[in-house]
């Protein structure tokens, strides 16, 4: 668990396969670009045996609050409903999310590991895989 706190940039330059991981999870064209170059910071802290995940974008400053099996439910920054999971084994993050927005549910996996100076995550939905790495601060 350690090494995954602390203060994390993504590194939008380096995702791979954002176009059709977009198209899996239906994000209208308009947004993609927003999505695709949003410079968004991640922190990892511990509140005794509580996951403390902080999100900053453009202004916009989120922080959830995870015991590791137990579901949560949040809003997204763009207003979406969301339930997330997260887990830890083999010192990796396994994480399931279902987002409910406009009407549609969606549903994807995401795995977390640290290589290097990077934390990875791969978000997997229906067999179509995004991979992105945030850069520890």
């Amino acid at each position: 668990m350690e090494k995954f706190l602390g203060k994390w940039q993504l590194q939008s330059k380096l995702t791979e396969n954002f176009d059709a991981f977009a198209d899996k999870m239906e994000i209208e064209p308009e947004k993609r670009e927003i999505y695709r170059n949003m410079e968004t910071v991640y922190t990892f802290s511990m509140d005794g045996k509580t996951l403390v995940a902080g999100m900053e974008v453009k202004g916009f400053k989120e922080e959830v609050r995870f015991e590791l099996g137990v579901p949560v439910s949040y809003k997204t920054f763009d207003g979406a409903n969301m339930t997330s999971c997260i887990t830890m084994k083999d010192g990796r993050f396994f994480e399931t999310h279902k987002m409910e927005r406009e009407g549609k549910t969606r549903e994807w996996t995401t795995e977390r590991y640290i290589e290097g100076d990077f934390m990875v995550g791969v978000q997997t939905k229906d067999g179509v895989s995004l991979k992105s790495k945030l850069k520890k601060l």
